[in-house]
């Protein structure tokens, strides 16, 4: 039990990154461990448990119950509600239910599907050079309550930004350099040099998060049944006009079931036979819920793209990184000098991606820490203009 605990703790390590926001984790963390559990619990009941009864004809030994059930529980079973006939043979493929016997593996493969707009992120943005769950694993270490420590952090963030705000440049002058950086500000011209490729990625990331809730709300229709996307909206109804949902025919619990017997040769004897699925009583529960969880997980994912998104808006990150300056101390009022100078050291020095990485920052460690940071990054960018250097500093400055 300690080594399964323990592979639990080491899961939930691997999952918790500092690059990443709450709306990404509703995805990344919380919807992953909300289909593993699913998946436990209703493995534990199929596999284990008897998942499936067939009432049999009188003339079946016991030894038949058990060869019927099990016949059943492997080939699919169909569903006709009591008030309809039977219909054909040749009807009847139409009808049958596919999903019930894959259930844990169907929530299992939900939960990775989870996962990859994560893993994508992981891997894209590690060629960027910033390691953001590094950088904010280095300021919340205990350690750092030492202020020697924590200046000894502070100094070495910096030193790793600082290397990367100057490596990621374009030091080419020509025309359509220009005009390719120019572009770059408005994020319409991507690339590493340029200072926008992480903010891009994590847009396209969020972008991915959406249409994976999205993408697996209406592939449930091709695995459960046609109508799944609005299943949820019809439970709600079903409540309001004092109906009962008990009688799905998306989770039936009485089924059919046609198999054949051989006797003696070539007679074969056909079979028609009612079974009970007990376990999709659970599964329509697990469904329902998963409904509202995808669509809840969409909307917010939504929200959350549009909320980093605001900060495409002009002067928005001017007044993020000139907040934490007033808040240090750095920038003694609102005069037309300082507020140029924020916006030189915003846009020119941090670009989009220096200024994402602060945001990130921000939301991951307390405000001091934060404001510590971009302070001792402003003090880097002002000791370089002290200089007077028209350009921005170069590698060979370092």
């Amino acid at each position: 039990m300690s080594g399964f605990a323990k592979a639990i703790q080491d899961g939930i390590s691997l999952m918790k990154r500092g690059d990443d926001d709450t709306y990404d984790r509703l995805s990344s963390r919380y919807s992953v461990a909300v289909c593993i559990v699913f998946a436990f619990l209703v493995s534990g009941g199929q596999y284990i448990g008897d998942p499936i009864d067939c009432f049999t004809p009188g003339e079946f030994t016991p030894q038949w119950f058990k060869y019927t059930d099990q016949v059943c529980w492997v080939k699919n079973t169909y569903y006709v509600p009591t008030t309809q006939n039977i219909p054909q043979h040749s009807q009847r493929k139409g009808l049958e239910l596919t999903y019930y016997q894959w259930t844990p593996i169907i929530l299992a493969f939900q939960a990775f599907l989870f996962t990859l707009p994560g893993l994508l992120w992981k891997v894209f943005s590690a060629t960027a050079g910033y390691d953001i769950h590094h950088i904010v694993s280095v300021c919340n270490k205990g350690e750092n309550l030492d202020p020697a420590k924590r200046d000894g952090s502070i100094a070495y963030i910096t030193s790793h930004l600082d290397r990367l705000l100057s490596y990621r440049r374009e030091y080419r002058n020509s025309g359509l350099a220009r005009f390719r950086q120019a572009a770059s500000e408005k994020c319409c011209m991507p690339g590493k040099r340029y200072g926008n490729y992480l903010f891009i990625l994590y847009m396209i990331t969020k972008i991915c998060y959406i249409g994976m809730a999205l993408f697996q709300l209406y592939a449930l229709n091709y695995v459960i049944g046609q109508g799944y996307h609005m299943y949820g909206v019809q439970v709600i109804k079903d409540l309001m006009n004092n109906k009962g949902w008990e009688a799905s025919p998306f989770f039936p619990r009485v089924t059919l079931c046609d198999f054949q017997i051989r006797r003696m040769g070539s007679n074969i004897h056909n079979f028609t036979v009612q079974c009970v699925l007990p376990y999709n009583l659970f599964n329509e529960k697990i469904y329902i819920f998963l409904w509202w969880w995808l669509v809840i997980v969409a909307a917010l994912s939504v929200l959350g793209f549009l909320v980093w998104c605001v900060t495409l808006l002009p002067n928005s990150n001017n007044r993020f990184i000139g907040k934490y300056l007033k808040l240090m101390n750095r920038l003694n009022g609102a005069s037309d000098k300082e507020r140029q100078l924020v916006k030189e050291f915003t846009n020119r020095y941090l670009r989009s991606d220096g200024v994402f990485v602060m945001r990130m920052l921000a939301q991951q460690v307390n405000d001091l820490t934060a404001a510590e940071v971009i302070c001792s990054v402003w003090d880097r960018f002002i000791a370089y203009r002290s200089k007077s250097i028209d350009e921005l500093p170069s590698p060979r400055d370092l």
